[in-house]
């Protein structure tokens, strides 16, 4: 059994539904923001993540930055030793899904040590009608050693999903840190 906590960025464009997936994950699907309230800076969410298969647990400290320029500078400070990144686009906007490249290369400056980035990219909204296609975003996805997600914050659909997906791949790093420590240490 391990207890990790582990800092996560969520990025992406303004209007696309960061804190939306956000607020819906940490109350368990009890809280979906009724009208919109542009994030300033950063704001902070917390959801332990337990995952199924084993008797891991997850803390996850979300971390939903602004996407508008004017905060940018300001948020990457909080960026700082990041362990895990979500990039967001809005499935109806073909804008955004084209902005996913620009968010992770800002993101991954927070990284220390040049070390392996655990993230995925999320296209939110699938309630509406979608101009992204599953294979562009899977293309671009596996183009960051990354893996494409859909979900619905609105209808809070697939929203766990990619969450236990980092939380899994989490545990694994820390399972392999352990066993090179091992290694050396025998």
């Amino acid at each position: 059994m391990v207890f990790l906590r582990a800092k996560v960025l969520v990025v992406g464009d303004c209007c696309v539904g960061k804190s939306a997936i956000c607020q819906v994950l940490s109350s368990d699907g009890g809280s979906y923001p009724k009208s919109y309230n542009s994030t300033i800076m950063t704001e902070l969410l917390i959801k332990q993540i337990q995952l199924t298969d084993k008797d891991d647990t997850v803390e996850m400290f979300m971390y939903d930055n602004s996407g508008k320029a004017i905060y940018f500078e300001n948020c990457k400070e909080t960026w700082l030793n990041a362990d895990m990144i979500v990039l967001v686009y809005d499935l109806s906007n073909k804008d955004s899904f084209g902005h996913i490249k620009f968010w992770y290369d800002k993101a991954k400056e927070a990284f220390l040590y040049d070390k392996e980035v655990i993230g995925c990219v999320i296209g939110n909204k699938s309630d509406s009608s979608s101009i992204v296609s599953q294979a562009n975003a899977k293309q671009l996805a596996e183009s960051i050693k990354m893996k494409a997600f859909e979900c619905s914050a609105k209808d809070n659909h697939g929203i766990l999903e990619p969450f236990r997906y980092l939380a899994s791949e989490y545990v694994k790093k820390y399972n392999e840190e352990i066993r090179k420590v091992q290694e050396i240490i025998d």
